[in-house]
């Protein structure tokens, strides 16, 4: 089946813009990722006419302008693809601790100001070529249901996209596209989910949430995307004739960090007065999702694990389901995470892995 979506490390600081690709051959993908759905957005916008008066009742054709590509897909929570996708949306430097043949733990941050880490994207669809370059991850939604396998929403943005005839592909320099690799899906076995998983919540080392029932975590990065300021005139502009009309369309030079959000919500199988209470007070405290996977294979034995520690977070609406006549009566608590001024920090991941985080 000619269907895939795979990716790779994006080579240039900052990202793959088009004028860098009319010198630079787009690499080839390394890393397959087994998704469930994926969707690209062109993300185009156009110039109308509808304002003008031509003496007619008809609306004017509208011309192409700008576009600022997108794309979406689904995949189980797998350790293999966890990884890179948290390392990519955090982006800040990596701290790793131990040595092979033991177990290495790597934790990483939000980045403050910079460049993320960025991706190359190829999506097959039979006969389509879905290529996107400068691909940052902008937002990533964990949902670990207490009754199956955890999944990741992943909501990318690109510099940019194009869309070609997967027989015959070529690179925006008019050289033929680098050759298909052969799909491998090695590394997927085990996936994250809420049976391996314990959650604390407290001060120190915390307290366990006995009857957690299900847990969601989202980081947005709240990437801008106004014109002024990632558009830069006469750069970054494809120019393509259909028909024997010209067409041009302006792409982004360059991605900018915004303002973060981390939210999510924690399920519980009971009713909870503490977390009532707390929710009404707007109680902020650390709260600690750890969760594993299968056996590593390193000396001494461990398992694969995922720390998301957020040092500061508070309930921001949720509580006690409706009373029922029939079924448990059961509760779900939103919440936000925010700035631990004690210790500047406020989400981190950490994995423990056979090799360090990169």
């Amino acid at each position: 089946m000619s269907r895939w979506l795979a990716l790779t490390k994006d080579p240039t600081t900052g990202g793959s813009t088009l004028d860098v690709l009319e010198g630079l051959a787009i690499p080839s993908p390394t890393l397959f990722v087994p998704v469930s759905t994926a969707t690209v957005d062109g993300g185009e916008t156009r110039q109308d006419r509808k304002d003008e008066v031509r003496g007619r009742r008809a609306d004017t054709a509208p011309i192409s302008f700008a576009a600022a590509p997108k794309m979406t897909f689904t995949v189980r929570a797998y350790p293999k693809i966890v990884r890179e996708l948290v390392r990519a949306c955090f982006g800040s430097s990596i701290s790793s601790t131990g040595t092979s043949p033991e177990a290495i733990s790597s934790s990483v941050g939000p980045l403050q100001s910079g460049n993320l880490p960025m991706f190359i994207m190829w999506l097959l669809r039979e006969g389509q070529l879905d290529r996107m370059t400068g691909v940052v991850v902008s937002e990533l939604a964990f949902k670990f249901p207490i009754d199956g396998e955890g999944t990741v929403d992943v909501t990318c943005e690109g510099l940019y996209h194009d869309s070609d005839d997967s027989t015959t592909p070529h690179d925006p320099n008019g050289e033929p596209a680098k050759a298909f690799p052969t799909a491998s899906y090695s590394g997927y076995e085990d996936t994250f989910m809420l049976r391996d998983a314990t959650a604390y919540r407290g001060p120190g080392e915390g307290t366990e949430i006995a009857n957690l029932a299900g847990f969601n975590f989202t980081f947005n990065n709240g990437m801008i995307e106004d014109f002024k300021s990632r558009f830069r005139p006469n750069h970054n502009i494809e120019v393509v004739t259909i028909s024997g009309v010209q067409h041009k369309l302006w792409y982004p030079a360059r991605h900018k960090l915004g303002a973060q959000q981390a939210t999510g919500t924690v399920e519980l199988s009971d009713v909870d007065p503490t977390s009532e209470q707390k929710q009404s007070f707007t109680h902020a405290e650390k709260l600690v999702f750890d969760i594993a996977a299968g056996p590593l294979g390193t000396t001494p034995a461990a398992e694969e694990m995922m720390r998301i520690a957020l040092f500061k977070h508070a309930p921001t609406g949720g509580g006690a389901e409706p009373l029922v006549r029939e079924g448990d009566q059961t509760s779900a608590y939103e919440f936000s995470a925010y700035l631990d001024e004690g210790t500047n920090k406020d989400v981190e991941a950490t994995f423990v892995g056979a090799a360090a985080l990169t």
